[in-house]
């Protein structure tokens, strides 16, 4: 319980990097370097795991496009990310991502066709509320830069859904270097594209000297943290640790304030407190309805990527 405290604690530095570095860096460029450096940390634990990094090229068809897909869906939802860590305080953009784990239960009744309690479904609604509590004082100040945390979330969310059926096969080690490397290709590919536009947000930028500490960091901090939340995972239930995600939240308002001097308003807290509410309500009901069986948040934690 206590490495998943401070996994949870120790999470939003990289988004607190990531608003440093995209100051002067396109958000695509530090989502690349990012996942490129993660990927590397992963590979390497791989290499010296029982399966080792073969067991990638021995996967069929089926499973190498789930991974594809949801690398994609991941490398996306990590640049909505740092797009929106650009222009928005660290809180409201953590706040606002929170609703993921709503989504993502609403999402697998709707497409997987999993029997999906209402209650799923009444939380998702009054996330969704809480976040437009959040969006609503932020509207006016950073535009459609406040629905990116959001666009982030169901990204997140999607990438869930694609790789449910990879668990069975793959360990989590496995599927985070598989979803890695189509992530790399995928924004390698959307640099090279970006080359040829005027959009920003889509350029590589000349590295100068004081970047590459904070990258390093940023990328070894990424792995860590997932590594620790895998750690408290294979020594806790489930049940035990799904609630202390939210720590994040708690950790990402004080950081921001530390570093950055920002302070959510009133309606940002009350959106937060709905969100959070939202999904701790629902963690408790089918702890107390099913507490044999696994909620699709308890699941989700397990396979966490950090940093998004």
């Amino acid at each position: 319980m206590i490495i998943m405290i401070l996994a949870m604690l120790l999470v939003p530095t990289v988004d607190v990097l990531a608003k440093i570095l995209t100051q002067s860096l396109g958000p695509v460029q530090v989502s690349f370097i990012r996942t490129l450096l993660q990927t590397l940390l992963i590979m390497l634990i791989l290499l010296r795991s029982p399966a080792g990094s073969g067991s990638l090229r021995r996967l069929n068809l089926a499973l190498k496009l789930r991974l594809s897909i949801a690398g994609v869906l991941i490398s996306t939802a990590i640049t909505f990310m740092m797009w929106s860590l650009k222009e928005l305080p660290v809180a409201n953009a953590i706040a606002l991502f929170f609703i993921e784990p709503l989504l993502l239960m609403a999402l697998s009744g709707l497409i997987l066709k999993e029997r999906t309690p209402w209650v799923r479904y009444l939380a998702a609604i009054v996330g969704l509320i809480g976040a437009m509590v959040v969006i609503r004082p932020n509207w006016q100040l950073y535009g459609f830069s406040a629905v990116l945390p959001m666009l982030a979330a169901l990204c997140y969310a999607l990438h869930f859904i694609v790789i449910r059926k990879c668990r069975d096969h793959l360990q989590p080690l496995q599927i985070q270097a598989g979803t890695g490397i189509a992530g790399i290709l995928f924004l390698g590919l959307l640099l090279i594209a970006g080359s040829h536009t005027e959009e920003a947000v889509l350029h590589w930028s000349s590295l100068q000297s004081n970047h590459l500490p904070l990258l390093a960091l940023l990328g070894a901090v990424s792995a860590v943290s997932y590594l620790m939340i895998n750690v408290a995972f294979h020594r806790s239930a489930a049940s035990t640790l799904a609630p202390f995600q939210y720590l994040e939240i708690v950790s990402a308002t004080f950081l921001g304030f530390l570093v950055f001097s920002e302070y959510p308003d009133s309606l940002t807290l009350v959106g937060t407190g709905i969100i959070l509410g939202a999904g701790l309500f629902v963690i408790a009901h089918e702890q107390k309805s099913n507490p044999a069986k696994k909620s699709v948040m308890e699941s989700r934690s397990k396979l966490r990527n950090v940093g998004t």
